[in-house]
């Protein structure tokens, strides 16, 4: 794996040259997810052309009016970048003066969801991403007490839905398996209450029946819970589920999105590096001479081929995390 400073400047003109042309403002697909990726490239280029352009592109964002407050492409996902950017003194920048009307919006939404008998899924849970960060910004206990809800909230559903199905198929299957994940990245970054513990043993011994597939990034999710809670049961099963998933794992069949996301899971095992090195140069091999095009072809034509969620931006993103150590590792991976 050769990672330069080339390979961070080809990926950052596509995003800047795209970036003009895109009307979303939301995190996954639009400007706030460019101008996070621009944000990070810049400072570790220095370059202040770069830095222009990414906050003339989060500007942008920043004037949306919606009322949707969706992580993707709503208000927490923007939020979420903004207070990001603040933290990291990537932006001088007052949250409330910026956002207040729209954190009343999002707190306000949030209530009424809560109270509501709307289906909980993956994508609803990640405004919990936001909570966090606004949590550990300035402390707000609005934050943190609608963190608690939720992650139980969450985790009952969770449950229920493990109780409701003793096999597994189709929407269903794919449905469970992707807010599992999701709710596990977000038990990494909180106490694990009872009602997790039950989702965890009540998963794994359906797991173990053959229910559920091997799936790499809830088995790496829930080897990093165990590692720190000490639960051993978890543990053994967690590398267990790696090490089947890990033989699934092949650049020629893996969309971008696949791709990136395993760059920042880097499990400690000497099989998984030899498979993570194979990844990263597939990714980043610019001397290959369709580089270019198979980057292209592995991203889905429903994404946006800039974009966070499954564009460039995110992989541009992965570029930097990999030249800087992972330092932003923790806090940025699970998006």
């Amino acid at each position: 794996m050769n990672i330069n400073e080339n390979i961070l400047r080809r990926l950052a003109d596509y995003v800047m040259l795209n970036a003009c042309s895109v009307s979303s403002s939301g995190l996954y697909s639009g400007k706030s997810g460019m101008a996070l990726s621009l944000f990070e490239t810049a400072v570790f280029l220095h370059d202040e052309y770069i830095e222009e352009q990414a906050f003339q592109t989060f500007q942008e964002a920043l004037l949306t009016r919606t009322k949707d407050i969706s992580f993707e492409n709503g208000l927490c996902g923007i939020g979420y970048v903004l207070i990001y950017l603040i933290r990291n003194a990537m932006l001088e920048a007052d949250l409330k003066e910026l956002f207040g009307g729209n954190l009343q919006i999002i707190y306000d939404t949030l209530e009424k969801e809560t109270n509501s008998s709307k289906p909980i899924n993956g994508k609803s849970m990640k405004v919990m991403y936001f909570l966090r960060s606004h949590y550990q910004y300035n402390g707000d206990k609005r934050a943190l007490k609608k963190w608690n809800e939720l992650l139980d909230l969450y985790g009952k559903s969770l449950i229920n839905t493990l109780n409701l199905f003793k096999s597994a198929t189709g929407k269903i299957k794919y449905d469970f398996l992707f807010s599992l994940e999701v709710y596990l990245e977000l038990l990494r970054r909180s106490e694990v209450p009872s009602v997790a513990e039950e989702l965890i043993d009540t998963y794994l011994v359906q797991y173990e029946k053959g229910v559920w597939t091997s799936r790499y990034n809830i088995g790496y999710a829930l080897y990093k819970i165990a590692s720190e809670s000490g639960q051993e049961k978890w543990k053994r099963s967690s590398m267990y589920q790696i090490d089947i998933a890990l033989r699934e794992v092949n650049p020629h069949r893996m969309s971008l999105m696949s791709m990136t996301d395993f760059l920042f899971r880097f499990y400690p095992d000497e099989e998984a590096g030899v498979i993570y090195r194979n990844v990263a140069d597939y990714l980043f091999d610019v001397n290959e001479p369709d580089w270019s095009s198979r980057l292209s072809a592995s991203i889905s034509t429903s994404h946006a081929k800039a974009g966070y969620q499954a564009g460039i931006s995110r992989l541009l993103l992965g570029a930097v995390n990999e030249l800087t150590g992972h330092i932003r590792n923790e806090e940025l991976f699970p998006l």
